[in-house]
């Protein structure tokens, strides 16, 4: 009877930094490998979807997971890569969902629509979030996250 052959892969699968598996209330942004269009105008970004969790890495891995499925169906992305961001906490105040919602939703106001990705986010409206955010931070955050070439 013939030996199995065995491949080795060349590409990573997934890598945790110890960030996201130490600071667990966060949030966290998926880039795809290839600048997606969101309107008729020709804006393009790489984030294509934008989450929260208070579990850290094993919540972030899980939607990695789940939204790969998703992404890979669309044409010519062929790598999801997920950063964390986070903000100084406040009492009584859920900070990173407060960031994970400013996030979204300046997202839409500029791009039309939310990340592709995103389910939520698209009937809401602003709340308290600029009380704890300027606008000017969000877009720097979202063009940094835009334009991140890795």
């Amino acid at each position: 009877m013939a030996k199995l052959h065995i491949s080795t892969g060349r590409h990573k699968v997934l890598e945790i930094n110890r960030g996201a598996y130490k600071n667990h209330k966060t949030v966290y942004v998926a880039l795809a490998d290839k600048l997606v269009k969101y309107d008729d105008y020709g804006l393009r970004t790489r984030i294509v979807y934008i989450g929260e969790t208070k579990r850290g890495a094993i919540r972030i891995t899980e939607s990695a997971a789940k939204r790969a499925e998703m992404i890979f169906q669309e044409h010519g992305i062929t790598k999801l890569t997920f950063y964390t961001v986070s903000c100084t906490g406040r009492r009584k105040v859920s900070t990173w969902t407060k960031l994970e919602s400013a996030l979204i939703l300046r997202f839409r106001e500029i791009y039309g629509k939310v990340p592709l990705l995103n389910d939520h986010g698209k009937r809401q409206k602003w709340g308290d979030e600029k009380k704890y955010f300027t606008i000017d931070k969000l877009d720097k955050t979202i063009d940094f996250y835009s334009m991140l070439k890795k």
